[in-house]
């Protein structure tokens, strides 16, 4: 099914609306937030099942998602050629796990798969590799809708790299942060988290609002390659 390239046209339309989309995330009222569900790494050896762990009430944030051909991805070559397959998966997900979201069921791609489906997704076309191919990638899902905090309830705000976090609570309640990371996909830093829970803590503990850049240390040194930070708090 995506084995084709996406027109330019749609490619457009579609970073268009996911920029809508942000838009209403930062416009809501004050105290209420996009909740997000966690980072998700993408990782997949030749042919295999990726399962999306967004749901249809949430938007799909992509930080990357590639081809690389085993030998490079085994020597830790980020410099090497890649499939970037970023706007084949966000407008898969827009269609076909939506339709698949329909019925009630998981939204799961058929990476390489050889036979013929509506979920097949293909990965490194144009690679020449010698030993097979790995897809790799970052991915969060947040909610569609803003919504206000509960009393005791820990909200999950995830960013890429580029973008700063500002969590918030509603007027009289106080941020108290729990964890807070950063995270590159597997070929940047394995996929491991490094906590970055000192600096949010001082930067955001005890107020209404912050906002925090991905530069606060550790920064993970990904380059070229994505990566992204999150933070999980309450609100007292």
């Amino acid at each position: 099914m995506y084995r084709m390239k996406i027109p330019n046209a749609l490619v457009v339309v579609a970073t268009f609306f996911a920029f809508l989309g942000r838009l209403d995330t930062v416009s809501a009222g004050v105290g209420s937030v996009a909740k997000c569900s966690g980072q998700q790494v993408i990782y997949i050896e030749d042919e295999g099942p990726l399962e999306i762990k967004c749901t249809k009430d949430q938007n799909l944030h992509l930080v990357d998602a590639y081809g690389i051909c085993t030998e490079e991805f085994v020597k830790h070559n980020r410099d090497a050629t890649k499939c970037d397959r970023s706007y084949e998966l966000d407008y898969g997900f827009k269609n076909y796990c939506q339709t698949v979201f329909e019925k009630g069921e998981p939204c799961v791609l058929g990476v390489n798969l050889k036979e013929s489906h509506p979920s097949r997704f293909v990965v490194g076309e144009n690679l020449y590799c010698k030993e097979g191919v790995v897809f790799v990638g970052l991915y969060h899902c947040c909610d569609k809708v803003r919504t206000d905090i509960a009393p005791g309830e820990e909200v999950t705000l995830t960013e890429k790299k580029q973008g700063n976090i500002t969590p918030r609570c509603p007027p009289g309640k106080k941020i108290n942060v729990i964890n807070s990371g950063q995270r590159g996909n597997i070929l940047c830093n394995k996929g491991f988290v490094a906590s970055t829970l000192s600096t949010t803590s001082s930067m955001c503990n005890g107020k209404e609002m912050c906002s925090v850049p991905y530069s606060i240390k550790p920064s993970l040194k990904c380059g070229t390659q994505g990566a992204s930070h999150f933070i999980r708090y309450t609100c007292v």
